[in-house]
């Protein structure tokens, strides 16, 4: 890879391996990702690339595909790298399916203040929880609603996406999912799990991840 004129100094290593999003066995968090940091002495890319490549075999991934009945003799892993976001405002998880309501409209949106984890939150940490739809799937805000489950205590409690990015990121999400389906080989509608950011003064929306949402 060609690192020399990257706008970017600092990259995130993620681990890809073929033990997850599986039909019947999700894997999130269980693999390490690292940042390498361009020209640092302690942070160097070839310790992310190693610390990543060897989290297939850590404890917790070993026992857990044990307990799946996965053929540990089969597993590979594969390092994907992106630039790392460190003006994030928020990240979060969209699931392009509403998960609490069987057969209703919408998407169901877990997001977080700044870089804080949504998957593995701290002790105390409360993320922003909400499903929002648009009634007929048009674009028109005022044809939009949004039922929260939760609000962040990160960010006393108000919302960390206004209601324009919203409706933006469920435009979005819909899009993916409807156009992922074919690498996939699964129906047209099949729901997608996103990893999103916003990110810098405009608030830019950043879709950092797609994989198949495996109920």
């Amino acid at each position: 890879m060609a690192f020399k004129n990257a706008k970017f100094k600092n990259f995130r290593f993620r681990s890809s391996t073929n033990a997850e999003d599986l039909d019947d066995f999700n894997g999130a968090g269980l693999y390490d990702s690292k940042t390498g940091i361009l020209g640092d002495s302690i942070k160097t890319f070839e310790k992310a690339i190693k610390q990543v490549w060897a989290s297939v075999w850590n404890e917790a991934s070993y026992n857990e595909r044990e307990l799946f009945g996965i053929d540990q003799q089969n597993i590979a892993m594969g390092v994907l790298v992106h630039r790392s976001f460190p003006d994030e405002l928020a990240n979060g998880v969209v699931i392009t399916k509403n998960i609490f309501r069987q057969n209703f409209p919408g998407i169901t949106v877990n997001v977080q203040k700044g870089e804080n984890s949504v998957v593995k939150p701290e002790k105390g940490e409360i993320c922003e929880q909400f499903v929002a739809y648009h009634f007929n799937s048009g674009t028109n805000d005022d044809d939009f609603d949004v039922d929260y489950t939760s609000n962040s205590n990160l960010n006393n409690n108000e919302p960390l996406l206004s209601r324009k990015e919203m409706s933006r990121l469920f435009m979005v999400s819909k899009k993916i999912e409807e156009r992922m389906y074919r690498y996939w080989r699964k129906s047209q509608f099949h729901p997608v799990d996103m990893e999103f950011k916003i990110v810098g003064e405009n608030r830019d929306l950043y879709i950092k991840q797609v994989r198949p949402f495996n109920d």
